[in-house]
């Protein structure tokens, strides 16, 4: 957490993170239940006081079946147990965020987009800083 921290932060120019506080929440719901994730929520409220909300919240979105070929292209050992019904729950939890964000939401389908082409990565820069206006 501690790159979130309104701290760190700086006072002018961009700082940009691929993690976001809520992922944590995200998680949570998904792996804890019960009295475990009653305490996850009772603790995580006051650490959310300390993290800088975005400006910007970029959301990478794609079809289940696309992101697991992607994922087994990556071969990370621990993505291996993914399927279309754990990623359907992700992109349901990511999508109730960018709905109650509080800031604005870039979303990007990652179909449309090549995140490994030089073009389509600088007209999400471009995209990016527009939204930031």
């Amino acid at each position: 957490m501690g790159q979130l921290e309104a701290r760190y932060w700086p006072d002018e120019g961009a700082a940009v993170s691929d993690y976001g506080f809520c992922q944590d929440a995200v998680y949570a719901a998904g792996n804890l239940t019960g009295s475990d994730l009653a305490i996850y929520r009772r603790l995580s409220r006051p650490a959310e006081e300390l993290v800088k909300p975005p400006d910007l919240l970029i959301h990478l979105d794609g079809p289940e079946q696309l992101l697991l070929e992607r994922i087994a292209r990556r071969g990370r050992r621990h993505e291996a147990t993914f399927d279309e019904g754990f990623l359907g729950g992700l992109r349901r939890a990511y999508a109730k965020i960018t709905a109650s964000a509080n800031c604005h939401v870039l979303a990007v389908d990652v179909a449309k987009t090549d995140l490994t082409d030089e073009v389509d990565c600088r007209q999400l820069l471009t995209r990016s800083r527009e939204a930031l206006r």
